[in-house]
């Protein structure tokens, strides 16, 4: 199941709304209307009953974040190989750059990579080639919004600017995954979705930013079924690698809370992440304060090509 986000005001960028926050905003919202739902969603999230993906642009299709696969052997070859042409080794570092920058592909490249196992050069090419396609609907302006912040010993204020996402196509918005049974969509995430989407996602909801229209849809990813690999459509907790087979991307999570406690040594793989087995993840109280980081994970089955 899907959760289509229509923006109807400037919004987070997408980089800003992951796992962690879509579960903090249905949370936060559940708090508000009912604090026992609002621990009933956190025990099933705990519990894997109920799983959320981070949020992908939706451009008229699903694009889904480009997986940490391999490049196939003979692209290796091509690129070591004293045979081919220097041209020919140009052309193709080319093409590697380009396709490097890309962060999203679409549906189909997606189920054909994670069913290959790896990057081939027909796949690399098709990704390109769709990613050019898409420049002209890829409705997403990126704006810098000025803000300011006031001294109130000295009255001195202080500039600073934020940046948001603007849409500026009907079709174009995010979306989100979830797993999870049909009542608990309408226990949970209908009546959370619609208190926020005229309040606003996101810390700066205060000042119009967030606000969205939503609508409820379906995805079918075909995937190999019989891999023991995994890729990572959320961000995920990792307390140790060891064991841990595949290709991913670590990052930390820190900051401050509200009381301005310092946190931090908060590791997880990143979406896009191969790994085998599965991680459990985990969802994290925030020491000093209510706060809560989910980094439980959302997978789809991919094959894995070893180098």
């Amino acid at each position: 199941m899907t959760i289509k986000l229509y923006p109807e005001s400037q919004f987070p960028v997408i980089e800003h709304i992951d796992n962690v926050k879509i579960f903090g905003a249905i949370y936060n919202s559940l708090v508000e209307l009912s604090e026992n739902k609002a621990e009933e969603f956190k025990k099933k999230v705990e519990s894997g009953k109920i799983r959320i993906s981070s949020t992908f642009p939706y451009v008229g299709e699903y694009l889904l974040p480009k997986p940490m696969l391999p490049l196939a052997r003979d692209i290796r070859g091509r690129l070591n190989d004293s045979k081919f042409e220097k041209s020919e080794v140009i052309k193709a570092t080319k093409c590697l750059k380009d396709f490097k920058k890309e962060k999203y592909i679409s549906l189909d490249d997606f189920e054909k990579v994670i069913n290959d196992g790896c990057y081939t050069w027909n796949s690399i090419n098709k990704i390109l080639e769709n990613a050019k396609k898409r420049q002209s609907k890829f409705g997403f302006k990126r704006i810098e919004r000025p803000r300011n912040t006031l001294n109130r010993l000295t009255q001195q204020s202080t500039i600073f600017y934020e940046e948001y996402c603007s849409i500026e196509r009907s079709d174009s918005g995010f979306y989100f995954i979830i797993s999870c049974e049909d009542n608990d969509f309408t226990e949970y995430f209908k009546p959370a979705l619609n208190f926020l989407k005229d309040r606003g996602i996101g810390a700066n909801y205060s000042i119009g930013i967030g606000k969205f229209k939503w609508e409820k849809d379906r995805i079918e990813i075909k995937y190999p079924e019989n891999s023991t690999y995994n890729v990572l459509l959320s961000k995920c907790f990792v307390e140790s690698l060891q064991g841990v087979d595949g290709y991913w991307q670590l990052s930390e999570i820190k900051g401050f809370t509200r009381d301005g406690e310092h946190f931090s040594g908060i590791y997880y793989l990143r979406e896009g992440s191969i790994i085998n087995p599965k991680l459990d993840g985990k969802i994290f109280i925030v020491k000093g304060s209510k706060k809560l980081i989910n980094l439980t994970p959302f997978y789809i089955s991919t094959n894995f090509e070893r180098e």
